[in-house]
Parts: C-alpha cells; structure tokens; sequence
C-alpha cells in the first residue's frame, strides 16, 4: 500500500470480468487498486467458473481448475481485509 493506492499481484493472466471485481473489493474498502498479472510467477489464465466452462481461449489455458479465478480473488480479498482502512 501507498497512501490510498494498493498494488494487488496475481501470478496469472486474470480476465476482465476478475480484475473488475478485484477492483471493485478494493474501492469498497476505500483503495485505488492497481492490479500487476504475471506477479512473481505464472499459473496460467485466471477465468471465472463460467468462462471455464466454456470453449473459449482463456477457458483452454486456465490450468488450476474452475475455481482458481475465485482463489485468487478470495485470497487477494482477505489480504485487503488484513490491511484495513487506508
């Protein structure tokens, strides 16, 4: 954290619909979030359960199951909480 920004990495390649509900956890507790993909590490894609499920690109190259997007976001969640307020 600086100031009221908060730097969020995740060692994957995280959609779209992820990294906004990243940043929306992070302005709810009262951060500008700056998220960094490909952080210390690489898992592959981070995808929602639903896009998993699919056909598409990401679903193919998401290698830690259909949960992994929530893991990250879950985990990356509760180091927000472990912060506090800015």
């Amino acid at each position: 954290a600086l100031g009221r920004a908060v730097i969020l990495g995740a060692p994957c390649d995280m959609t779209v619909e992820l990294g906004q509900e990243l940043q929306a956890q992070a302005r709810q507790r009262g951060w500008t979030p700056l998220l960094i993909s490909f952080a210390n590490d690489y898992v592959g894609y981070c995808v929602s359960e639903a896009l998993y499920a699919s056909d598409a690109y990401e679903a193919r190259m998401a290698y830690n199951g259909p949960r992994g997007g929530r893991v990250v976001l879950d985990t990356l969640g509760r180091q927000l909480d472990e912060l506090g307020a800015p």
